[in-house]
């Protein structure tokens, strides 16, 4: 598990339900009531508050925040919060510096990545899953997290991948490489649309899309 997951389950541990309502009350313009109904635990408020880009491993200053205004001036949340964001800093400080000759285009630096992670040009090619992937990359949005999980694609590697592409249509393209990747022939398109109907993410109407093979 990444620093920045395990940090957000031990802040959703100081999270009472009293505060996980203030949260809501003071995010209904962020997350709809039909989507807050939904959220019953902090862990799920993380998750929503991800997907819409408010809160991310270097985009914490909403939720400090949301830690500052809702939790009835106790500060152990916001706690966690800032070692996490003092430790990440000093990470930053000991990662060594690669600069690129001038005559070449700047490069995605790989540093300390498990080599399972590492790309393989050879093992990136999209096979006969290239149409499906585009579909979800064009159509997956906010919910993505919730689709790779629902794969079985492990949180370290969403947190990797989201470490390394800052947009989300990167982000999911890059997941589902892995995800072939480790799953070599169980990478079905059929897998793909029994994740998209999973209670998690309840994308039928993606499902239904890709089962009629309509790729718009």
């Amino acid at each position: 598990m990444g620093d920045y997951r395990a940090m957000l389950i031990e802040l959703a541990s100081k999270i009472r339900p009293d505060d996980l309502r203030n949260m809501l009350f003071a995010l209904k313009e962020v997350i709809k009531k039909r989507e807050s109904e939904k959220i019953k635990t902090a862990i799920d408020l993380w998750d929503a508050l991800e997907d819409r880009e408010y809160i991310g491993r270097d985009n914490l200053e909403q939720l400090k925040h949301l830690l500052r205004s809702c939790m009835d001036g106790r500060t152990d949340g916001l706690r966690i919060v800032e070692d996490y964001e003092a430790k990440r800093a000093q990470q930053r400080q000991q990662l060594p510096f690669t600069e690129l000759p001038n005559s070449q285009s700047p490069q995605i630096v790989y540093v300390n990545l498990p080599p399972h992670l590492i790309p393989n040009p050879a093992q990136r090619t999209q096979n006969d899953l290239s149409k499906e992937i585009n579909f979800l990359t064009r159509n997956l949005g906010r919910n993505w997290r919730f689709f790779m999980r629902a794969l079985g694609v492990d949180d370290t590697v969403i947190e990797h991948v989201e470490g390394q592409y800052r947009t989300v249509r990167d982000q999911i393209y890059y997941c589902m490489q892995e995800w072939i990747q480790d799953q070599k022939q169980g990478a079905t398109k059929e897998r793909i649309i029994q994740a998209l109907r999973d209670s998690s993410v309840e994308r039928n109407d993606l499902a239904a899309g890709l089962e009629l093979g309509d790729y718009k």
